[in-house]
């Protein structure tokens, strides 16, 4: 295997772990946050059926939710989006404008992939750079998200390296063509055919 497959197999493995880490941050602030509203709420339902005293209901309350559950659920999103571009670009499962196919001879089709992908690794580039200068400036402000108060830079920080390993990763398709995805919009179908009845 040479050299950019594992570097593209390791990338590879790195960004479907990001996401399904992103994916437990997120369902599970959420559970955690609405099963602390629910349990809140019997809670109080019970409190007012008089099933349990206002003190011991005061005592077992979440106090309607955990406190901050929002803010790690969109950091897991962040994390699902920015990574699982990567995914979907692995695949070859990512948008494109496949309309403009049909402007170009056939013929053509692997030089016209070779551009649009440096093309693509110059954009995300800039992206990443772009990104990174709002996140040195989020860093020398100190700036802190609202209700856990923590600093926004790691967060954006998520957004330079997703970028970032996508433009490498479309550097390597230009200059190495070979390791370029298909880009199946079906999957494949199997080769057995159904049974006559």
């Amino acid at each position: 295997m040479s050299l950019s497959r594992r570097f593209l197999a390791m990338l590879s493995a790195f960004e479907r772990a990001a996401c399904v880490l992103g994916f437990i941050l997120m369902g599970g602030a959420l559970i955690l946050d609405v099963g602390a509203r629910l349990w809140s709420r019997a809670i109080a339902e019970a409190s007012k059926a008089g099933v349990v005293s206002s003190e011991l209901a005061h005592q077992f309350s979440a106090g309607g939710g955990v406190l901050g559950a929002p803010q790690i659920a969109v950091i897991g999103m962040i994390m699902v989006a920015m990574f699982g571009l990567g995914v979907a670009i692995d695949k070859g499962a990512q948008l494109r404008a496949r309309f403009l196919d049909a402007l170009f001879p056939k013929s053509w089709s692997h030089g016209v992939d070779r551009i649009a992908d440096l093309i693509t690794a110059l954009a995300f580039g800039a992206i990443a750079a772009l990104s990174a200068v709002m996140t040195q400036e989020s860093f020398v402000m100190g700036d802190v998200t609202s209700v856990l108060r923590w600093p926004i830079w790691p967060l954006q920080t998520i957004i330079v390296v997703a970028f970032l390993l996508n433009a490498v990763r479309h550097l390597i398709f230009c200059f190495e063509p070979d390791t370029r995805p298909r880009e199946d919009l079906e999957p494949e179908t199997s080769a057995i055919e159904e049974a006559p009845r």
